[in-house]
């Protein structure tokens, strides 16, 4: 089985560390970002103490950077490995404008009068990332990373 957290796209790469590689989520969410730890590893507790360390920085300061550039009115964080089993965080930035804010990501969700579990793309109704928004993320990621 291929790893699609093994092979991310360098176009898809915002930034690097020493232990994560910075990217753009699904953006359902808008500003979605997800922190993937390099090297595959699947569970959180095979991570070393120093690799634990990094990859936590690495989290508080990719949540720093979507805070500044986006401003959202919370945020919610997910470690699942379901989808894909390769260690990686997700930032779901959340906005009280939207009509799933105050609910978990990716769960029984309403869009357009209907349940859908999970959300497809074309049934979600949020507005994608400006440009302008993609820009300054890109920019505080890079940034504070």
């Amino acid at each position: 089985m291929k790893c699609k957290f093994c092979q991310i796209p360098s176009e898809e790469i915002i930034t690097e560390t020493k232990t994560s590689i910075i990217r753009l989520g699904s953006q359902l969410h808008e500003g979605h970002t997800q922190i993937v730890f390099k090297r595959h590893v699947e569970n959180i507790h095979d991570l070393s103490e120093e690799e634990f360390i990094e990859f936590s920085k690495d989290l508080r300061n990719a949540a720093k950077a979507v805070k500044i550039a986006l401003n959202p009115d919370k945020m919610n964080y997910a470690l699942y490995g379901n989808w894909e089993p390769h260690l990686h965080w997700h930032i779901y930035p959340r906005y009280k404008n939207k009509p799933d804010f105050g609910q978990p990501p990716h769960l029984k969700w309403k869009v357009n009068g209907k349940r859908v579990n999970p959300p497809k793309l074309e049934d979600f109704t949020a507005s994608p990332m400006n440009e302008t928004d993609k820009k300054s993320l890109k920019e505080q990621l890079r940034k504070l990373l």
